[in-house]
């Protein structure tokens, strides 16, 4: 319970980081997400700006943003398991 409680007291602080723009050639209205966790950092590759929202596996949201087309990353400072809602998809993480 205390990893939640440290987690929740820094989602004012908690935001997306673009790290990699998407080529113009790879923007379509097609939904595509690749989710990938390496150590505390998640990364997500959009198609399309889209709307991300982690929450703790008990609910609590942990973070909200809309990240662009490209790479995105996320460190996330306490270990748990996640939920990520991205666009129509969501997806279980571990850290």
């Amino acid at each position: 319970m205390a990893a939640v409680a440290v987690s929740a007291s820094c989602a004012g602080a908690l935001r997306w980081e673009l790290i990699a723009s998407a080529p113009a050639a790879e923007l379509t209205e097609e939904e595509r997400v690749d989710v990938r966790v390496d150590n505390s950092t998640v990364y997500i590759t959009v198609n399309r700006p889209m709307q991300v929202r982690v929450l703790s596996i008990v609910g609590q949201l942990i973070a909200t943003d809309t990240i662009q087309p490209g790479t995105s990353r996320l460190r996330l400072s306490a270990k748990g398991i996640y939920i990520l809602k991205i666009g129509s998809s969501t997806k279980r993480i571990s850290i």
